[in-house]
C-alpha cells in the first residue's frame, strides 16, 4: 500500500543529507509542503503547485532546482491516483488508481518528453497520454486535466 512518502525506508536514514527531511523520509508526495529546503538563508516549502517552484542561482545548488522541484509533478502523479486537494489551489481531483495514473505518467514520460522538456511541455504530454490511453472524453483524462489544473496550469 503507497504511503506516498519517499525514502522512508532507507536503512539507516541518510542523516546530513541536504534532500533528507528531518522527518524521515526524502519527500512527502501526498504534501510536499511538510518539508522546507533552506537556500542562502532562506526556507522554501518544497513545491506542491507551480507558485513555489524556484530556480535557484547558484548552480552548485541542486543544479538550479531539479531535486527541489520534483515534488510538482509527483504532487500532481499523487492527485490522480489517490484523490485529493491541492492545499495551494483548492483545486480537488477524484483518484483514478496507481495503476491507471502509473500508465499516463510512464506513457507521457517515455513517449513524448525529450531532454529539452520544460513543465509545460510535461503538462501536455500528460494529457496527450490520457487521451491516447483512455480518449478525450473519458474519465481519465478528465482527471488528468484536473491534476494539471491543482498544481497550477491554467488549461483551456
Amino acid at each position: 500500500k503507497a504511503d506516498w512518502l519517499f525514502g522512508e525506508d532507507i536503512d539507516p536514514p541518510y542523516i546530513g543529507n541536504p534532500y533528507y527531511s528531518a522527518n524521515g523520509y526524502i519527500r512527502n508526495l501526498a504534501n510536499p509542503n511538510a518539508d522546507t529546503w533552506e537556500y542562502q538563508g532562506v526556507s522554501y516549502p518544497y513545491p506542491c503547485h507551480l507558485s513555489q517552484c524556484r530556480i535557484f542561482q547558484n548552480p552548485d545548488s541542486d543544479s538550479g532546482g531539479v531535486h527541489f522541484n520534483s515534488t510538482l509533478y509527483s504532487h500532481a502523479f499523487y492527485l490522480l491516483a489517490a484523490g485529493g486537494t491541492n492545499i495551494i489551489s483548492g483545486v480537488s481531483v477524484s483518484a483514478i488508481g496507481v495503476e491507471t495514473a502509473m500508465k499516463i505518467f510512464y506513457r507521457a514520460w517515455t513517449y513524448y518528453l525529450t531532454a529539452r522538456a520544460d513543465y509545460l511541455d510535461a503538462a501536455n504530454a500528460l494529457l496527450q497520454s490520457a487521451t491516447d490511453l483512455y480518449g478525450s472524453a473519458s474519465v481519465e483524462r478528465a482527471q488528468t486535466a484536473k491534476a494539471m489544473e491543482a498544481i497550477g496550469w491554467v488549461l483551456n
